[in-house]
């Protein structure tokens, strides 16, 4: 799934409150990718696990040869969709 629309009518369906229990966050504004953490104290420490490791894997080159292994466009997944807002 791609939008937010998207996510939050699944949870819905599923009976899933994502305001109350989850934090949905666009990994950088204008993109397409959401990754949802659970609102915990171990959560907080999952997200800036994933936030540093994503940059990790762009500024190295690592992602892009992971999304073209597997078909996907190198120029969506450069290091400069993980770069900090």
């Amino acid at each position: 799934m791609d939008y937010e629309s998207n996510i939050r009518h699944e949870a819905k369906n599923l009976g899933i409150d994502l305001d109350k229990d989850y934090e949905i966050k666009a990994a950088k504004r204008g993109s397409k990718l959401f990754v949802v953490f659970a609102k915990t104290k171990s959560s907080e420490k999952l997200i800036k696990i994933f936030d540093s490791r994503m940059t990790q894997l762009a500024e190295s080159g690592e992602i892009e040869k992971i999304y073209l292994k597997w078909g996907l466009s190198a120029e969506k997944f450069g290091k400069e969709r993980f770069d900090k807002d």
